[in-house]
């Protein structure tokens, strides 16, 4: 394989440490998302468009939540829509700027925001066939579904038998069944 040409590469992100056993890095068609090192929790939303380019030192960022950035899902229906899950065991709901982040956004401009986990959230998936449908996994060993548009709660799932920290949720393919993993 050859080497990735400077210009079509992304640079200079100073990466969160605080990320979890999750992915440091997910995407939709037109924008990547990765939390980086800042004094809450900060994640930065790029345009691909964006490539060749370095990060600033301080690129603007989703700033709502009171720790880190923990996990993070694209919505499969939206492509400016993302959830957000962090240390401080709130989900919420952002919208994406057309051509990407330009300035950084606070708690305030949060579409939505949902809480009912006692403990920090450690992962979140959207429902793949289902429309504003999200699943959030926490620290609290529970499970929750939500209505994302109205952050309403529809269930929790208790997952205490687990006996640890949910590290994982993934959704069938028609979005039927639920999956969840923890450290045993």
């Amino acid at each position: 394989a050859n080497e990735p040409k400077p210009e079509e590469c992304f640079h200079n992100f100073k990466l969160s440490t605080a990320t979890g056993d999750h992915n440091y890095i997910k995407g939709n068609s037109l924008y990547f998302g990765v939390p980086i090192s800042s004094g809450g929790g900060a994640l930065t939303i790029v345009s691909y468009a964006a490539h060749g380019s370095k990060a600033d030192a301080q690129p603007p960022v989703l700033d709502g939540h009171k720790g880190p950035v923990l996990d993070f899902d694209f919505s499969p229906f939206h492509d400016s829509l993302i959830a957000t899950g962090g240390d401080d065991g709130k989900a919420m709901i952002w919208g994406i700027p057309q051509g990407g982040l330009n300035k950084s956004l606070s708690a305030d401009e949060a579409l939505v925001t949902m809480v009912g986990h006692q403990k920090k959230i450690t992962v979140m998936r959207y429902h793949p066939t289902a429309d504003h449908v999200l699943a959030t996994g926490s620290a609290d060993q529970t499970v929750k579904l939500w209505d994302a548009e109205q952050g309403a709660e529809k269930t929790t799932i208790d997952v205490e038998g687990s006996g640890n920290i949910i590290l994982d949720l993934q959704w069938n393919y028609d979005g039927s069944s639920l999956l969840s993993s923890s450290k045993d």
